[in-house]
């Protein structure tokens, strides 16, 4: 009777290769998946109807390798810089943080498992432009990507100006809210009050026409709608935009994925078509 001999060296060899190879392989087809996806959301995003839209005054995006500078594209590192990719703008207008420990953190495959992700801690992290930009008498509309790992505490995504903001797009637990205000403190919010639990992605979009009408959008849902009748251009130049929390306080916790604004009230046609794209995109 003949008896069972173990695996020699040679045969336990040849298992342990067959073995690496198919796990090299699985690790190479999810490289290769993530790859398409990135490169995938960098055409949508390239050959996007915002490209040729007018009014646009900034466009931050965390897809393209222009959005960073390559050096901090690594997962888990500081951002100092994030690139306005505006193509219609002669000298483009960035958001940066020179502070290490206020800077927020580059992730990769956080959207749809393959996109990037700017991470705010809620602490102090926030970047600010060195220049505004002006408005066509209060005109604007303004669209986020954002994903927020809070669902309760309130916290300021973006804003523009100090004290007060002429504009604030933040979230509590239970609402989004578009606000407006003077130099005197008069003004309104827009509340849309759809609840968000943290962690979902959510197209966020904004506008407050000429007539002072403010309206928002959350994934293409209408919200809330007020009107702000103080009447004072305040969106100049000389005002920075606040990214991640309103200047030294109530910062926001969570991703950006995008940031597009326009100087203008966009036609309900024009943003919708936004939204379409952004949709598309992070498949919202």
């Amino acid at each position: 009777m003949k008896k069972h001999s173990a695996f020699s060296l040679i045969e336990l060899s040849i298992v342990i290769l067959i073995i690496g190879i198919l796990v090299a392989g699985i690790m190479q087809g999810r490289l290769m998946v993530k790859k398409s996806r990135r490169s995938a959301a960098q055409a949508i995003t390239k050959n996007s109807v915002v490209n040729e839209m007018s009014g646009l005054a900034l466009w931050y995006e965390t897809s393209l390798e222009s959005s960073f500078k390559e050096s901090e594209m690594s997962d888990g590192g500081n951002v100092s810089v994030w690139h306005d990719n505006n193509p219609q703008a002669i000298n483009r207008n960035n958001a940066d943080q020179g502070t290490a420990a206020n800077q927020p953190k580059f992730y990769e495959n956080v959207f749809n498992g393959a996109l990037p992700a700017l991470r705010f801690d809620g602490v102090d992290d926030a970047l600010t432009t060195a220049n505004g930009f002006d408005s066509d008498s209060e005109n604007v509309t303004i669209f986020l990507v954002w994903q927020s790992s809070l669902d309760s505490t309130w916290q300021v995504i973006i804003s523009k100006g100090y004290t007060p903001s002429p504009y604030r797009i933040a979230i509590t637990g239970n609402a989004h809210y578009l606000t407006y205000a003077d130099a005197m403190n008069n003004g309104a919010s827009a509340n849309s009050a759809i609840i968000t639990a943290a962690n979902s992605l959510n197209i966020i979009s904004a506008r407050r026409a000429k007539n002072g009408t403010m309206q928002i959008w959350i994934n293409g849902s209408s919200g809330g709608t007020n009107t702000d009748s103080s009447g004072s251009n305040l969106m100049t130049t000389t005002e920075s935009l606040w990214i991640g929390g309103y200047p030294s306080k109530n910062y926001a916790q969570g991703d950006f994925a995008e940031m597009i604004i326009f100087k203008r009230a966009l036609l309900t046609e024009e943003r919708q078509a936004v939204e379409s794209y952004l949709s598309k995109k992070y498949n919202i």
